[in-house]
């Protein structure tokens, strides 16, 4: 919480911009005219040109982090008051990725969310629960735990560190009320269209995004995952990272046809779904996430989901395509099947 003390002081202070529009007003700090706790760190404002008592501008706090002041009473343009800044706050999107990446141990350019070799506890015509392990050059990282009580509508993950530490936890949509609510749901889902809801993504105990697949659900595409996905910051609007949708060699009635690669011409050497990651705008890309196929009838429609970075990126880049995979696996692995003897 930020506070404000208004005083008479001389001299010029951390000047502020003026009001504009801000898009997630809601989500900014706002100070009131109170006195400061001793414990907080005390800044000065000063009030910009056009600017008078119990307007709202933006300053920058200690850390660099936006934050909106109100100009108390008897505060005119030039004037200067004194705001009182918590020590620490917490901004949702800034999550350190050295910290996440850095309780995973040495981990290798490539890892991958076997769900090969996923251990199934429960499942019915609706829903599932189990783990997979999460493995990089052969050392198992961590374990993703995961379950829906409505298949690809629902989902709820874990991703766990050896030590049983959460590192990240994802979650999408709200189970049903009943068995027969998740089953009508379910039946409405086989004939019904378009995207399932956004997975919300949280890291070492905080919001850090949101992700969501722009394709409809169902085995076919994947979960909803070869039409292109999406992924962004918490309370941002912004793109952060994206898949494009995979080559479709035909479209058939009611459904899609994609183009995988052979093993013969693969990177990896399987049969597989390349997505490339592209950050931002950039039309280059520093990360590869493969949904590599089963090489016969399996439970799940994909085998692995193997994330593979490049050393040009950064460790916040790299931590976003693991969140990116690991959501990937938790939607494959709670998505429902359409195939006899399948979810």
């Amino acid at each position: 919480m930020f506070t404000a003390l208004a005083a008479s002081l001389g001299g010029a202070g951390a000047t502020a911009s003026p009001p504009f529009a801000w898009p997630q007003a809601a989500t900014m700090q706002v100070a009131q005219p109170i006195a400061p706790a001793p414990q907080q760190q005390v800044m000065q404002v000063q009030v910009p040109q056009g600017v008078g008592p119990g307007q709202q501008i933006q300053i920058s706090g200690p850390s660099g982090q936006p934050m909106l002041v109100t100009v108390p009473a008897g505060i005119g343009p030039g004037g200067v008051f004194l705001v009182g800044v918590e020590p620490q706050v917490a901004v949702a999107t800034t999550a350190g990725p050295e910290s996440a990446l850095a309780k995973l141990g040495p981990v290798g350019s490539r890892y991958g969310f076997e769900l090969r070799s996923a251990q199934v506890t429960s499942t019915t015509s609706t829903s599932i629960q189990g783990t997979m392990p999460v493995t990089s050059e052969g050392r198992n990282v961590a374990t993703l735990t995961f379950e829906s009580a409505q298949k690809g509508r629902h989902l709820r993950a874990l991703l766990t560190l050896p030590s049983g530490e959460q590192l990240a936890t994802f979650e999408r949509g709200t189970p049903p009320a009943t068995q027969a609510g998740a089953l009508f749901s379910s039946i409405g889902q086989d004939f019904g269209s378009g995207p399932a809801p956004p997975v919300a993504i949280g890291l070492l105990g905080q919001p850090y995004g949101t992700f969501q697949g722009r394709g409809m659900t169902g085995p076919v595409a994947k979960g909803g995952l070869l039409d292109g996905t999406h992924f962004r910051y918490v309370n941002d609007r912004t793109l952060v990272a994206s898949t494009e949708e995979l080559e479709v060699s035909c479209v058939c009635p009611r459904r899609k046809m994609y183009k995988y690669t052979p093993a013969k011409r693969s990177a990896i050497g399987k049969k597989e779904a390349p997505l490339p990651v592209l950050f931002g705008t950039a039309t280059a890309n520093g990360g590869v996430i493969h949904l590599v196929l089963p090489p016969t009838r399996f439970f799940f429609t994909v085998h692995e989901v193997l994330c593979e970075t490049s050393n040009a990126l950064g460790g916040r880049e790299k931590l976003d395509i693991l969140v990116m995979g690991a959501t990937m696996a938790a939607i494959l692995a709670t998505e429902k099947q359409a195939q006899a003897g399948g979810m």
